[in-house]
């Protein structure tokens, strides 16, 4: 019997590790009847035991679990204090979450370019820097970290929060520790297409406990609520003082929780995948290098790659036509930087001027082109 190669290409890297751990989880919590996070008649506590896994994985003093990466970037700007007029600094390449969040703030998107390697462009950052600027949102893209450690003092002088936007780069090394422990503020995503997922969710990670205690109000419709002594009673906060601030109902659910740290515990099974698939295409990606043809991204010893995405750039004078064809004769299945969806700055600007945003454009010719040079190789976790 002919059994089918697996192909090293693919997406869904925590999508295609869901199992029999997901499912102990969930039936615990369907059994226990007991699905939301702050009460139940037999409380898994689920959402806690996440927090606790995903602090210490990106070791960080704090998180908190939120149902989406949407939700943890709002609760982020809420926590530092944006306010309409502030502005907040994000790359050119990213995800239209990472804009919308600052529009519903009231607060003006500036749009910083990006380098070679896609990410933020650490020697352009500090010229969008203004006396309006609040927060600067640095995204690790396609799986590769940014390393921003040489622009945090800058930013730490300018009293500017650095919010790091970890969920294309979960599982990630920066500087020898997870990506997620450099920033003011972390943020990740559980959304289907990611390293670790449940569907949807989201978590926030800080050593601020200011942060964490203005996140969780806001997280939970302005009030503090957790869970109490006896878990089987409500625990709504009584009285006048109920409710302490602004808030949405962003609380993630104990099933969501349920999947999710299953799928924590798989994490290093997942990026093992990855690598070892990541690793063969290197390979192949590797004689399109010896021709000249292509360059990969680089890292400095100290990080790696989630191993999620393998990022290549098109060698100056080799057009993407030229470069697509060679890519497809020698089956390597990529995706193009440029590729105008919701991560491109352009599509950003197309829905800003026609919802009439105000907003600042940073990006520049040299931007565009490094957009146009990157590509990258989705890789599978089987």
């Amino acid at each position: 019997m002919n059994v089918k190669k697996k192909s090293p290409f693919g997406q869904f890297p925590g999508g295609r590790h869901i199992g029999k751990n997901e499912i102990i989880n969930v039936n615990k919590v369907l059994k226990s009847k007991s699905p939301y996070r702050f009460s139940g008649l037999k409380l898994q506590m689920y959402c806690n035991k996440l927090e606790t896994e995903m602090a210490k994985f990106v070791k960080k003093k704090h998180c908190l679990v939120v149902n989406s990466g949407t939700a943890a970037l709002h609760c982020a700007l809420h926590a530092i204090g944006v306010k309409p007029g502030d502005e907040v600094i994000v790359p050119a390449y990213g995800w239209s979450a990472d804009l919308m969040t600052i529009v519903m703030m009231g607060a003006v998107p500036v749009i910083a370019p990006v380098s070679d390697d896609a990410n933020l462009d650490l020697n352009k950052v500090k010229k969008c820097v203004s006396k309006k600027t609040k927060a600067l949102i640095v995204i690790h893209m396609r799986g590769y970290p940014c390393d921003f450690r040489s622009i945090k003092n800058y930013f730490k002088k300018k009293n500017v929060v650095i919010i790091e936007d970890c969920s294309q780069c979960f599982g990630g090394v920066l500087n020898k520790v997870r990506v997620g422990n450099q920033g003011d503020i972390s943020t990740m995503s559980f959304q289907y297409n990611k390293m670790i997922t449940a569907g949807e969710g989201g978590a926030l990670m800080t050593n601020s406990k200011k942060y964490l205690e203005k996140s969780v109000r806001f997280h939970n419709l302005g009030m503090n609520r957790k869970v109490g002594e006896d878990p089987t009673k409500t625990n709504d906060p009584i009285g006048p003082n109920s409710i302490t601030s602004c808030g949405l109902n962003y609380r993630m659910s104990e099933i969501t929780a349920a999947v999710a740290f299953a799928q924590l515990k798989k994490i290093k099974k997942i990026i093992n995948g990855c690598e070892k698939n990541w690793n063969t295409i290197y390979k192949k990606l590797s004689i399109l290098k010896e021709s000249n043809l292509i360059s990969f991204r680089k890292l400095d010893k100290k990080s790696n790659t989630n191993y999620a995405f393998l990022g290549f750039n098109r060698q100056e004078g080799i057009s993407h036509s030229k470069i697509k064809k060679i890519l497809k004769k020698n089956k390597i299945k990529f995706e193009h930087v440029n590729l105008k969806d919701s991560h491109h700055f352009e599509i950003w600007k197309f829905f800003l001027k026609r919802e009439k945003f105000k907003f600042k454009d940073f990006s520049d010719k040299r931007s565009n082109i490094n957009l146009d040079k990157n590509y990258f190789c989705e890789i599978s976790s089987n």
